[in-house]
């Protein structure tokens, strides 16, 4: 009892630890939104009445937001949904420094993750298990007996025999049995010797109830497997399916497998069966990915089961479905393409803007010389040109914007990095030179959407870094077997600490409205996914590098 009562702090730390760290995410999640849907909020605040957009729209089915309501600066209610009537989540929504007003969000319910209920269930398990334990020692007698079977010394409760614990020395452990006060009683011969023996006198009836007991526990826990939202299998070492919870039978469309190997396809069987054996011979596999029934992403390890004596050795599997969170990846990426289209729009307006001049200015000269042709096919020859760069422009700038899901395709890394630098040059501005050093040659497979938007962040990222201006260098070389693409800015740079958390989602060091903490948490799950590295070096006043290595094609 004393050791459970040190483990309930524990478990309590545990648990608001998990409690306050759900907080923190809701209001980092609503904090993001709210710089997110501010030019939109605007948009709709400006028609009367107030019409929601696109992204306010998609809130309705967002898989942690329950219900969402708008609020004006002067208090009124401009959009509502979803049936709650109170709100976790109040955050302000602030566009050009203009209080719009104020977004307040009802998040769904977060379920506690399974080793912190599995650790509250064991907890009151041993607990009950400890009480009972102490119930039915005192309905227990421990007894010493000599080789007549006479009684020598006793520990427990004593009425299971007699009233008075005096009277049972040297009476006949038979005669005690066999009388009238032992009904109901089992006798168990734990050990001895032939002069010497000790022997457990138990309560019929308590048996019985401790047996219920247990049945009672293990049906608390095969609901508990079967309510997880986790897949669980229990299975032998052979591979034969001993149990799967309610959750994995639902992934498996109705399927009753016998064999592990029928859950997944042959070749990524080969890759789970390596991870069985790992788990057998050394306690626990490594967590792995894989696809069950090669359609739903999983990812999940093997657990070896210690067996008590006359049990049979068995193996524990525990996985969880990805497919909620590939989908939530998907989007924030498409949402910081989305933020990133708006800066590049900005610094594009500008050089479209000129060309029109040419256009307008050009249109005006051929009015006035249309009794000279030759006058005009020069006009005509410099407005081809600019009508042409204008094109090729718009063409980079909706090549950008494309939607993800295209199909990977074999292109040299320089005229990827080339072209966007390009583009991006219209976007850093005029206190900052870009100087590109592009010499790999190499090819990758990959979307050519994904190198764009690599490139871009990174470029973005180092224009933020120097608001004085400054040098930006962008090189490629090779690195076999890698493509080595760095980017070096000579802006204010970074402590150990804050470079230590760049990559985490909505993790910025911008003011409040000025960046939604995506940009390098993207470029990471990026890089990553094709099988590349990204590094970083930074020091305060020493501006910053980023190096990114991609696997040759």
């Amino acid at each position: 009892m004393r050791r459970l009562l040190i483990l309930l702090p524990l478990l309590l730390a545990w648990t608001a630890d998990w409690y306050l760290t759900a907080r923190s995410h809701q209001q980092l999640l609503a904090r993001s939104l709210g710089g997110l849907l501010g030019p939109e909020i605007q948009m709709g605040l400006e028609s009367r009445p107030f019409v929601p957009g696109p992204g306010m729209a998609r809130l309705n089915g967002d898989c942690q937001v329950d219900s969402a309501r708008l609020l004006g600066a002067d208090g009124v209610a401009y959009w509502k949904f979803g049936p709650a009537d109170f709100y976790d989540v109040q955050v302000p929504v602030i566009e050009s420094g203009q209080l719009l007003g104020r977004l307040e969000l009802h998040f769904r319910p977060v379920t506690p993750p399974l080793t912190l209920a599995a650790a509250w269930l064991m907890w009151l398990a041993m607990l009950l298990v400890q009480r009972s334990a102490a119930r039915v020692r005192s309905r227990s007698l421990v007894l010493e007996v000599d080789a007549q079977r006479r009684i020598r010394r006793l520990s427990g409760n004593s009425q299971l025999l007699a009233r008075a614990s005096g009277t049972l020395i040297g009476q006949s452990l038979d005669e005690l049995m066999n009388g009238p006060l032992a009904g109901g009683r089992s006798l168990s011969q734990l050990s001895g010797s032939s002069n010497r023996s000790v022997v457990v006198v138990r309560d019929s009836e308590d048996l019985r109830k401790v047996k219920s007991r247990v049945r009672r526990l293990e049906a608390k826990y095969r609901v508990l497997c079967d309510s997880a939202h986790d897949l669980i299998v229990l299975l032998e070492p052979e591979g034969n399916l001993i149990f799967i919870n309610r959750s994995l039978q639902e992934r498996l469309a109705g399927a009753n497998p016998t064999q592990l190997q029928q859950m997944f396809r042959p070749e990524q069987f080969e890759e789970v069966k390596e991870h069985l054996h790992n788990a057998l011979l050394e306690g626990k596999s490594a967590q792995f990915e894989t696809q069950l029934n090669g359609q739903i992403p999983v990812c999940g390890s093997f657990s070896k089961l210690e067996p008590e004596p006359d049990t049979p050795l068995s193996v524990l599997g525990i996985f969880r479905d990805l497919s909620a969170q590939r989908a939530a990846e998907a989007g924030l990426r498409q949402a910081q393409k989305m933020e990133a289209v708006g800066r590049l729009a900005g610094g594009v307006a500008h050089d479209l803007n000129n060309f029109l001049c040419i256009f307008s200015g050009l249109t005006a000269l051929m009015r006035e010389e249309l009794e000279h042709p030759e006058a005009i096919q020069g006009y005509l020859g410099e407005l081809d040109q600019a009508v042409e760069s204008a094109t090729e422009l718009t063409r980079q700038l909706l090549h950008f914007t494309g939607k993800r899901g295209q199909e990977q395709q074999c292109f040299e890394v320089d005229t990827a990095v080339s072209e966007m630098a390009s583009m991006a040059c219209h976007m850093l501005g005029r206190k900052i030179t870009l100087e590109t050093s592009l010499n790999s040659r190499n090819r990758v497979t990959a979307e050519r959407t994904q190198i764009d938007q690599v490139v871009l962040n990174l470029l973005v990222n180092a224009r933020d870094a120097m608001p004085e201006g400054g040098r930006v260098r962008l090189t490629t070389r090779n690195r076999d077997p890698w493509t080595e693409l760095t980017v070096r800015d000579e802006g204010t740079g970074m402590d150990a600490e804050t470079a230590a958390h760049i990559f985490e989602p909505y993790f910025t060091t911008k003011e409040p409205g000025k960046g939604t903490g995506l940009g390098l948490s993207t470029v990471y799950a990026i890089v990553h996914s094709l099988g590349g590295k990204i590094s970083v070096e930074s020091q305060l006043g020493a501006g910053t590098t980023f190096t990114v290595l991609l696997p040759c094609a």
